[in-house]
């Protein structure tokens, strides 16, 4: 589930460190900490864990509320991951 996560994470990581090497002064995406980015990581993670066991319990979810309630919550938990994902982009 969190492969595009990971990817996201290393380019980000190659793209600070070629950036600290060379020490230019251009247009680059914001400056994100190491602990804001292990942040984001975290969190990011989570949402898509979330989004995954909801989707579960949604697909076991005998009653129609609450299956409903468990996609809703997928849904809100995938939207969740997308915003933080920008910061990463």
């Amino acid at each position: 589930c969190s492969s595009d996560l990971c990817r996201h994470i290393s380019v980000y990581s190659m793209y600070t460190e070629d950036r600290n090497n060379r020490k230019q002064e251009e247009n680059y995406m914001t400056d994100i900490s190491v602990l804001d980015l292990q942040n984001l990581r975290h969190l990011i993670g989570g949402f898509e864990t979330t989004h995954c066991k909801m989707q579960d319990y949604a697909h076991e979810a005998q009653d129609p509320q609450v299956k409903q309630f468990f996609q809703k919550s997928a849904q809100s938990a995938l939207e969740s991951k997308q915003q933080l994902m920008k910061f990463l982009q």
